[in-house]
């Protein structure tokens, strides 16, 4: 039988436990393992080295700010209700149908009936409970308001991901017109620009042209010879703008950038 590599979280500890596991298929693997106790995270085939991967479960991409409020709003509605915290997580665990929510949701569930708190079990999910979500939910645990306080939580939620969502939809327009008035300009300075150059080096007879002819020329010619390197750099233009969007210093310096910013 083949050899799979894993990594699970344990649902007693919550800690991540990794080894190796014989199976007649990926699927008896990962069966096995929730058999233990153990969310599987990653599974992989092969004996020593990570080879092929089967698995990959992702515990922060399964929650958007959207469903992130969801929860919340659900949550809040169960504990208000009178519905003991465990209860109310194995049912949203039950209810959830996506996979990687649902692993997220009832890791905490476990956490909890193995003795710890809310907000120390949301804490290991650190990519979906910022820590503005910890800090309420550790001072609504300290209060004994949890419930009112995961309702203000997903109020507050709810009204980001609608201001979210009118910004991305005021935004659709401009980003359609700059694309097209892109792709217009570079048509133009491949296909147009180079029929102009020869228009004027036969009107000028061998007399400069003015300077910012000049460049239109070069970008011009640019695109036309070194296309793959033009495109190359716009890529990583783009690729530093959205890494530079996911730092605090990328925010402030975005924020500055004339007109755009």
């Amino acid at each position: 039988m083949p050899l799979y590599n894993y990594a699970a979280i344990d649902s007693a500890s919550g800690r991540e436990k990794s080894g190796v596991l014989e199976s007649t298929s990926a699927g008896g693997a990962a069966a096995a393992l929730k058999a233990q106790g153990l969310y599987p995270v990653r599974l992989t085939e092969g004996g020593g080295i990570e080879q092929r991967p089967i698995l990959r479960m992702s515990f922060g991409g399964g929650f958007n700010s959207k469903a992130l409020a969801l929860f919340t709003r659900r949550l809040a509605a169960l504990v208000n209700a009178g519905l003991p915290l465990v209860r109310g997580l194995d049912l949203l665990t039950r209810q959830e149908p996506q996979e990687a929510r649902r692993a997220v949701i009832a890791s905490l569930a476990e956490t909890i009936r193995s003795g710890g708190t809310l907000s120390s079990a949301m804490a290991r999910h650190p990519r979906i409970f910022d820590r503005l979500y910890l800090g309420m939910v550790r001072a609504a645990e300290a209060g004994g308001v949890l419930g009112a306080v995961l309702d203000r939580m997903a109020q507050h939620l709810e009204k980001s991901a609608r201001t979210s969502s009118r910004v991305k939809a005021a935004m659709t327009y401009p980003a359609v017109i700059m694309t097209a008035s892109a792709g217009i300009v570079a048509a133009l300075m491949v296909l147009i620009v180079p029929k102009f150059e020869k228009i004027f080096a036969g009107l000028l007879k061998g007399a400069p042209l003015p300077e910012m002819t000049r460049i239109v020329l070069k970008l011009s010619r640019a695109l036309q010879t070194d296309w793959p390197t033009v495109l190359m750099g716009l890529a990583l233009l783009s690729a530093a703008v959205t890494w530079l969007r996911r730092t605090r210093a990328g925010d402030w310096l975005v924020l500055r950038v004339p007109v755009a910013g």
